[in-house]
């Protein structure tokens, strides 16, 4: 996924059910789903901006759906955060009642998200290492990341089905 000058790098999906993020484990592991589905080989079918499926409850609150993408060339890569701007992301949300943000990671595995409206800019100074409430702590300039992420957040007791389609990333 190319992004302006700015980020270039291979995408991929995740959801709580693959093992990316080991933070995030489904208790219990009920069977969330996401299209497509991808490996180190890529993307079955061809990856294009869409993913869809099903967030299953999960007791804690970790059930997740992602989008990513590594923000260099390499998978190793990274980007440093400016001082000033943020990024805007145009999406469409067919099921309008999942709840949908962006992340950021960095090669440490720390992580800062925000909640995510299509088309409104998220300041970088956004971004906390907590999604809910005001709690977390803030992304600062400097901090080097390697991925960022479209997520659509699952919660406790019912399923959420979602089909997210991105139609731009732009860097402010």
């Amino acid at each position: 996924m190319t992004v302006g000058t700015q980020w270039s790098g291979d995408g991929f999906t995740a959801d709580d059910q693959s093992g990316a993020s080991p933070d995030k484990t489904c208790t219990p592991a009920t069977g969330s789903t996401i299209t497509p589905t991808c490996s180190t080989t890529g993307c079955t079918p061809a990856l294009t901006g869409e993913f869809s499926g099903t967030v299953a409850p999960c007791t804690d609150y970790a059930g997740f759906a992602m989008l990513g993408w590594n923000v260099a060339a390499t998978a190793t890569g990274t980007w440093s955060i400016p001082a000033t701007g943020g990024v805007t992301i145009t999406f469409t949300n067919t099921n309008s009642a999942a709840t949908v943000r962006f992340q950021v990671q960095d090669a440490t595995g720390d992580q800062w998200c925000a909640p995510l409206t299509s088309g409104v800019e998220i300041p970088w100074s956004s971004l906390k290492t907590k999604c809910w409430g005001t709690a977390g702590t803030a992304l600062t300039a400097g901090t080097a990341i390697q991925q960022a992420m479209v997520e659509v957040v699952g919660n406790a007791t019912t399923a959420v089905p979602y089909d997210i389609c991105v139609q731009s990333v732009a860097i402010q």
